[in-house]
């Protein structure tokens, strides 16, 4: 799978991945709280697009969350990793309208 990431400010280029592989980005959110990231995926149904990050849905105060998206082919599925740990979130979202 291909796909590509940015922000407003920040281009985190082109990737590839193979079948379960892993690929991940740090940064530090916007002073405002307005932080987001969107990315495009090629997947054999075509282009797709989804914001990865976005605030308020992904910031939880006091925490530093790392976040594990599974792929699939009607959209992504968010999982928290803490302690060590995947736990489910409950959260698998449909891809962005165009």
């Amino acid at each position: 799978m291909q796909f590509h990431c940015k922000s407003k400010d920040i281009d985190l280029r082109d990737q590839r991945l193979q079948p379960g592989g892993s690929w991940s980005f740090q940064f530090q959110r916007n002073f405002f709280g307005r932080s987001l990231f969107y990315c495009s995926f090629d997947l054999p149904n075509g282009r797709r697009w989804f914001d990865i990050y976005e605030e308020p849905r992904d910031f939880i105060i006091g925490f530093s969350i790392h976040y594990l998206w599974r792929i699939g082919p009607y959209g992504p599925c968010k999982y928290t990793l803490y302690s060590n740990r995947e736990l489910w979130n409950g959260g698998c979202f449909y891809w962005n309208k165009k």
